[in-house]
């Protein structure tokens, strides 16, 4: 196996050395606590937002989407709904030709009381990525209005609103982690054929790449309806 780096992977690890004010000493003590040869093992699966949660590096500027190769976040505008009233009407609200019957309030809660205000987006990867990988990601891309990722209420929110994405790529919400015949079940919109449905896919294990995660943070005073 060839381990020799190119001139330029080396010159690429000696700027952000020098761009993070990286002291020898600084250099040596990371180096012997094993850090550097846990990121550098090859069987280990790094997860950038994943690994600043780990460190405790809070407060740090939002990575942005650019930070992540072949991610995309698509912008939608604002959804809106009520928490105050049952599920069952944000679940007609979708008009979905399916439901699943195990979508209930007490599996998955509705997030707030009252009417509720969100900025909607899609978060698209391109290759398979976990539910923790996907969560991380959503909260590290915006420092000063962080994204989350939805839950059920937003979820049948956009599905009104957009009725037709869900034809064109299932959408997942990974807001909220239900428990259902001893497995942990998270909403998703899909369809089959021309109809669409609101069902639930399991937590656990990656998703594909043809998957989107919807996102949603909290209204600005700049944002509008597409």
């Amino acid at each position: 196996m060839n381990t020799t780096l190119t001139s330029g992977q080396q010159a690429k690890f000696l700027q952000i050395l020098d761009a993070k004010g990286v002291t020898p000493a600084l250099f040596q003590e990371r180096l012997e606590s094993g850090a550097l040869a846990d990121i550098f093992d090859p069987s280990a699966r790094v997860e950038r937002p994943a690994l600043r949660a780990a460190l405790g590096l809070l407060g740090l500027p939002g990575l942005g989407i650019e930070a992540f190769p072949g991610a995309t976040l698509t912008p939608f505008g604002l959804i809106e709904f009520d928490g105050a009233k049952p599920l069952g009407e944000h679940i007609a609200a979708g008009r979905f030709d399916w439901a699943n019957d195990d979508i209930t309030p007490a599996r998955f809660p509705l997030e707030g009381d009252g009417p509720v205000r969100l900025e909607a987006a899609l978060l698209h990867f391109g290759c398979g990525k976990s539910s923790e990988a996907v969560v991380s990601t959503a909260s590290s891309l915006d420092a000063a209005n962080p994204w989350r990722v939805a839950g059920i209420g937003a979820l049948c929110a956009f599905a009104a609103l957009h009725p037709d994405e869900q034809r064109k790529h299932p959408v997942v919400a990974l807001g909220f982690v239900g428990e259902v015949h001893g497995h942990r079940p998270v909403p998703c919109l899909g369809r089959v054929g021309d109809e669409r449905y609101l069902d639930l896919y399991d937590w656990d294990g990656d998703w594909g790449g043809y998957y989107r995660f919807l996102l949603v943070r909290n209204a600005s005073a700049s944002a509008s309806r597409s």
